[in-house]
């Protein structure tokens, strides 16, 4: 499962502004595909909130798709990655009732 925290972590970063503190990838899974946002706090505090497109958002789709599928409590229909600039990193589901 590492391989694929690594694949959002390097997409996230490539759309963050450099010196952010903190970033989060929110994502509602569907069969076969995710929507989701990216929300990048700034050094300076500044919210940035960037368009994640093509080849970036297919690698986010698949990775998010990866972790779904081989999670261990069964497929969730929600997840936030919450990535800050040091590498430590959160990553929590939800579930539909």
């Amino acid at each position: 499962m590492e391989a694929y925290y690594q694949a959002l972590a390097t997409e996230i970063v490539s759309h963050c502004p450099a010196d952010f503190r903190e970033a989060t990838l929110s994502a509602r899974m569907d069969e076969g595909a995710s929507e989701f946002s990216l929300r990048c706090v700034a050094g300076n505090g500044e919210v940035v909130k960037p368009r994640v497109g093509g080849l970036s958002a297919a690698n986010v789709d698949g990775a998010l798709a990866d972790l779904q599928e081989h999670w261990p409590s069964g497929r969730f229909s929600t997840c936030v990655f919450t990535l800050k600039a040091d590498g430590d990193f959160k990553f929590n589901v939800g579930y539909d009732d």
